[in-house]
């Protein structure tokens, strides 16, 4: 396991080596969230899991992001 914490302010794109990382099988087992653990974000090779608070937040980020669900009708 690999723990890196930062008090650089996130940027657009800083993650994006990670990130590729991640989708090319390089690394797993990567688990973003804020200082504050109120968020989880787990990428995988395959996709990403996300934690949010409250079912409300869960529901806000769906209806931003209906491009990110799956096709399959159960959601997989």
């Amino acid at each position: 396991m690999h723990l890196y914490a930062s008090e650089t302010t996130w940027s657009p794109g800083c993650l994006d080596p990670l990130l590729r990382h991640v989708s090319d099988g390089v690394i797993g087992n990567v688990l973003v969230c804020d200082v504050d653990l109120s968020w989880l974000y787990h990428p995988y090779d395959g996709g990403m899991d996300i934690v949010l608070p409250t079912t409300a937040d869960r529901d806000a980020l769906r209806s931003r992001h209906q491009d990110w669900l799956s096709a399959h009708p159960r959601g997989l």
